[in-house]
Order: C-alpha cells, then structure tokens, then sequence
C-alpha cells in the first residue's frame, strides 16, 4: 500500500481506509506501467507533503498536459473507486431540483478556477 494511493482516494471522496483498494491501485500502477519522468515524481511528491495542492495540481496538469503520468494515475483511482461496488454511491445522479443547473455551474466554474490556480502553481514551479 502507497501513500500515493491513500491521497488520491482521499482526493476523490474516500474518507476511510480501504486496504483491497490500496492494493489494487498499486497493481494497476505497476501492470498498466504507469512510470513517471523526473518532473512528474517532483511534483508528485509535492503533492503528498502538501495534500491541499493536488486538486491545483491536478487542475493545471488537465489543461496543460492532460495526458501526464499523475493524471493518468488519479485517473486509475477514479476509475477503480468507480467499478467498486462499495463506492458506488458517488457516482449515482442526485435527484433533479431546480438548483441543479446552478449547482453544476458553480461546480465547474470552481473546476476551471483551480484549473487557472494550478497553471499559475506549475509555471511557478517551472514546471512547464
């Protein structure tokens, strides 16, 4: 079990410890050959000291590199939380009312504005 497993399930939503989880991330890490270059496991391991910039992180990698190693592994985690039935609770839709609109717009302008911050964080970083 990685620490790296245990902040990005935290990341997308699971507050308690799930050991099966853990592993299976591991694995897919390893069988999917998810390495990192050396400014990806940099900035990787930024994001575990300081848990509050991943979604930052996250953020500016989606519109700058969408495509890098992190990504593709916070992508694994989400996709395993997804297919686990124990999970699945987050991924039914909420029932429709009429702040849902307004719900999901200020979802995705919170969404763009870490996109935004997270740029800022990576030129900073120098690491674009």
């Amino acid at each position: 079990m990685s620490k790296e497993a245990i902040v990005f399930s935290k990341y997308l939503g699971i507050n308690y410890s799930d050991e099966a989880l853990y592993n299976r991330y591991d694995a897919g890490v390893q069988l999917l050959n998810l390495n990192l270059n050396l400014k990806e496991e940099s900035l990787l391991k930024l994001a575990l000291k300081n848990n509050f910039l991943l979604p930052f992180i996250d953020g500016g990698l989606a519109l700058w590199s969408p495509n890098s190693g992190i990504r593709r592994r916070i992508l694994l985690m989400s996709a395993l939380i997804e297919t686990d039935t124990k999970h699945v609770h987050q991924f039914i839709n909420e029932t429709y009312s009429n702040f849902s609109s307004v719900k999901i717009l200020l979802r995705g302008s919170i969404a763009i504005s870490k996109g935004i911050l997270g740029m800022f964080l990576l030129a900073l970083l120098k690491w674009r």
